[in-house]
């Protein structure tokens, strides 16, 4: 069985896309990529990939409308690589710079920067880690 390291590092994961509209700019495929991508994407771009609302349809007795939140990083970490541990550290990295915002590009701009800043070094922890051992 392979172990959370092993995987994160193996490069044999699915896709993380960085996406401006809809353009790929970026492509990571193992938690060394991802960091060195997520590093050099523009604030914009990580702010939409961090956590946004996105509108969902729930068909119970009728059709409704609803904000769902969307963290796509977090849900990478977590689906792709398997990392709880590290997902919900940036899930919670995240959450605090959002607060009741729906999106992460309503926070102020040292909020933003600051958030990108703890992610990165969440990630760069968790690789120093898996180098390491």
């Amino acid at each position: 069985m392979e172990t959370i390291a092993e995987k994160a590092i193996s490069g044999n994961n699915n896709p993380f896309y960085f996406m401006k509209k809809d353009k790929i700019i970026a492509v990571a495929t193992d938690l060394k990529s991802f960091y060195a991508e997520l590093k050099n994407i523009p604030l914009e771009i990580f702010c939409f990939h961090a956590y946004r609302s996105i509108q969902a349809e729930i068909s119970l007795n009728n059709e409704q409308h609803q904000l769902l939140p969307r963290c796509d990083i977090a849900l990478w970490i977590e689906y792709s690589l398997g990392d709880t541990q590290l997902a919900q550290k940036v899930f919670r990295i995240i959450m605090t710079a959002v607060g009741e915002a729906n999106d992460l590009s309503a926070a102020s701009k040292f909020k933003q920067l600051t958030t990108k800043k703890n992610v990165l070094s969440a990630i760069k922890e968790r690789l120093d880690f898996f180098t390491s051992t």
